[in-house]
């Protein structure tokens, strides 16, 4: 859908606001239902709440097309969270909470706390059944982190 709008603006169509109304769109609860964004899912939390329309140069553009094709299954999540982190200002990022943890950190905490602990049920199970009631007890369990809001 990004990569169909950003060529939208190369063949001609306004680029006025095409980000800026993406970005509203992710900061709306609920799926967009129809329109240019349809099918966008609210996921942002905040993230996008202040939104500033700009219009994109042709050169803008191409460079944004040839990112969205690229493939960025090998780059890791925690470069964009730490490239996200370090645009925020200090003083913000304290107010707001605003903090990255790798990776490594939080499994020190989730591999005793949470992981082992189903590791081991799952491998104690000796029958389908004993399995499929440990799916169904698996898929209601909910984890209550603190730090999120």
């Amino acid at each position: 859908m990004f990569i169909s709008r950003i060529e939208d603006c190369i063949t001609g169509a306004s680029s006025y606001d095409v980000l800026g109304g993406l970005f509203r769109e992710m900061n709306h609860p609920g799926i967009t239902p129809a329109g240019r964004y349809k099918g966008v899912d609210y996921f942002n939390g905040g993230l996008c709440s202040v939104i500033h329309s700009i219009d994109l140069t042709k050169k803008e553009l191409n460079f944004l097309e040839l990112s969205a094709k690229g493939n960025w299954s090998q780059v890791r999540p925690a470069i964009f969270c730490n490239l996200f982190e370090s645009t925020i200002d200090t003083i913000e990022r304290h107010v707001r909470g605003i903090h990255y943890t790798s990776e490594a950190d939080i499994m020190n905490i989730v591999r005793p706390t949470i992981s082992r602990y189903w590791e081991e049920i799952i491998e104690a199970a000796n029958t389908i059944g004993e399995l499929s009631t440990l799916q169904l007890e698996l898929q209601n369990y909910r984890v209550l982190d603190s730090a999120c809001r």
